[in-house]
């Protein structure tokens, strides 16, 4: 399978004349009312992005051949509809259809340009939801290669914000943005097992077993170690604001710092107390989640941050918006109530009230074990288990056993202390 990849690929470049292996996007229009977007406003706006999007990637330097060859003229059928629907002349060799439309006798295929489109009755018209325009990249120079990453990252941003047009909508997918956020979710996911592995690795250096049950650990470390990050790259995106990037990433870390710390600290020090359990498995299952947490919660800002870092666009600065302030809100109130003397008294009482509740039911608690609960439901334990329970709830063997017993057979001996 791989040598077929390989000579399908080897093919692909050779028969389009490439070095390396090109840069495509595309990208989606819709109007935002949700209704036909071929109406003039709304052309317009999609053939100014086009316009933008193909001055973006012209070439600043005299090539032999365009950024864009063999692929120049991928819009060219868009671009033949968008003339015949703004011409007024009618003409017998050009009929407007879907998917396919016909132009002097010659079918041309629009299918990869338009999508829900509807053929107006009586009239060469059409009407579509929403419109496709592929674009294609050699990147067989350092400067073509920049060109298109900037441009293609800059429009998912616009996009995103969709602070392009009054009238449409549109979202871009290109192999740069999706490289862009695999990076950060690799390292995401990267850093939780790079601490197991360490905290594996260090417990093996001092000689201890690993047992099966530890196997779970990597995948409990990564529930944790995934939040954290999550934490930490939305701040970075809520902190957009922040033009210098070593400023920003400062601040996010002053932000969700106690939170990481906090959470961190608490199942770090929830797993070590079970080191100290007396099975050796379990013992050792709690010593490795709890190294290998503490390992997560060192990488998240030596590995995780700086990447965040690194992988962000210095272009990513938006000016914060101007706030209006909401004095009569619901949040403003509750937050003045928690600030003042009866808020607190409330939260004191309140949480005396909980711990209060929450120490009765300790103490009123009865420690009890079920050896049913102990297996899986269908192994055949449990049935047996079952069966036995109602004779144990009415007779229950108990043992007695007593150190140091007195000799029966000796009749001087006293069996009862008098004292």
């Amino acid at each position: 399978m791989c040598r077929l990849v390989e000579g399908e690929a080897r093919t692909y470049l050779e028969f389009h004349n490439l070095t390396v292996f090109p840069q495509r996007a595309f990208v989606i229009f819709a109007a935002k009312d949700g209704g036909n977007i071929l109406r003039d406003g709304y052309i317009d706006e999609v053939l100014r992005f086009d316009k933008l999007m193909t001055t973006s990637l012209a070439d600043r330097t005299k090539m032999s051949e365009r950024s864009c060859h063999p692929l120049c003229e991928l819009n060219r059928p868009f671009h033949l509809i968008m003339k015949e629907l703004r011409s007024n002349e009618s003409d017998a060799d050009r009929q407007l259809g879907y998917p396919e439309s016909t132009f002097h006798g010659t079918p041309l295929f629009i299918g990869m340009h338009f999508h829900d489109v509807r053929v107006v009755p009586e009239t060469n018209k059409l009407e579509a939801k929403s419109i496709i325009l592929w674009y294609f990249s050699r990147v067989d120079t350092p400067e073509r290669k920049r060109t298109y990453k900037d441009t293609t990252l800059n429009l998912f941003r616009v996009s995103n914000d969709g602070s392009f047009s009054d009238l449409i909508d549109f979202h871009i997918f290109g192999d740069e943005i999706a490289n862009s956020e695999m990076v950060r979710v690799t390292v995401t996911l990267i850093t939780p097992f790079l601490a197991t592995i360490s905290a594996f690795g260090l417990l093996s250096w001092l000689k201890y077993p690993i047992y099966s049950m530890q196997c779970v650990t990597p995948f409990l470390v990564l529930g944790i170690g995934v939040d954290d990050a999550f934490i930490l790259i939305h701040r970075w995106k809520h902190r957009s604001d922040i033009q210098d990037h070593s400023v920003r990433l400062t601040q996010v870390i002053v932000d969700v710092g106690p939170s990481i710390t906090i959470t961190s600290l608490t199942n770090i020090i929830a797993f070590g107390v079970g080191f100290f359990t007396p099975t050796p498995q379990m013992s050792l299952f709690c010593l490795a989640t709890s190294v290998a947490l503490l390992i997560d919660y060192i990488v998240t800002y030596t590995i995780l941050a700086p990447v965040v870092y690194l992988c962000s666009d210095k272009k990513e600065y938006q000016p914060a918006l101007p706030t209006k302030p909401t004095g009569n809100d619901f949040l403003s109130r509750y937050s003045r109530l928690l600030c003042s003397l009866n808020g607190r008294l409330l939260c004191g009482v309140f949480l005396i009230t909980v711990y209060s509740i929450s120490a009765v039911g300790v103490y009123s608690m009865k420690s009890t074990f079920e050896p049913a609960k102990a297996f899986p439901s269908d192994s055949p334990l449990v049935k047996s288990l079952k069966k036995i329970r109602p004779i144990f709830n009415t007779y229950f063997p108990v043992n007695i056993y007593v150190n140091h017993p007195p000799i029966i057979s000796d009749a001087e001996q006293d069996f009862v202390d008098e004292n």
